[in-house]
């Protein structure tokens, strides 16, 4: 690893649009937009993008989990200033209201334990106010897996 490497808002920045774009159409396609990336906190934001939402016209169930999980490991790497893979062990997302129609969603995470093996996240997703979240959710990620190496994506490290 480079021991120069912080990684900070812009780190976090230039991932999602380097490896959640160029190499990564999903990610490309999900619009992920980084709001904020300090101490142990990541916030994330998801424009509304109607290929992206249910028979509702609300983003879909899938889209927001994938948020979450995003957020969360760019929070995990802001927290311990490494770029190693991860695997998500669980994710438990629960729905506090539905999800409205036509609005996008903010993802904020926190890290809030990590050790040799695993890092646990907790956070809040909402449509335009983290008082009135749409989703409480909680991840355990499994550290140091096989995965890829993150240092060989243009702008990072």
């Amino acid at each position: 690893m480079n021991a120069e490497f912080k990684f900070d808002f812009e780190a976090v920045k230039n991932m999602m649009e380097t490896q959640f774009s160029d190499f990564n159409e999903l990610g490309k396609d999900m619009g992920f937009e980084p709001v904020e990336a300090t101490g142990e906190k990541v916030v994330i934001k998801i424009p509304f993008n109607p290929l992206l939402a249910d028979h509702r016209g609300a983003l879909h169930g899938g889209t927001i989990t994938t948020l979450l999980d995003t957020a969360s490991g760019m929070c995990i790497f802001l927290k311990t200033q490494t770029l190693t893979p991860m695997a998500t062990l669980d994710l438990r997302v629960e729905y506090l209201q539905p999800v409205t129609p036509g609005l996008g969603i903010i993802a904020e995470v926190s890290c809030y334990h990590t050790c040799d093996m695993l890092a646990n996240v907790r956070g809040l997703a909402y449509h335009e106010s983290s008082k009135d979240p749409v989703v409480s959710f909680s991840g355990a990620f499994m550290m140091n897996t096989s995965g890829p190496d993150f240092f060989k994506f243009p702008g990072i490290g």
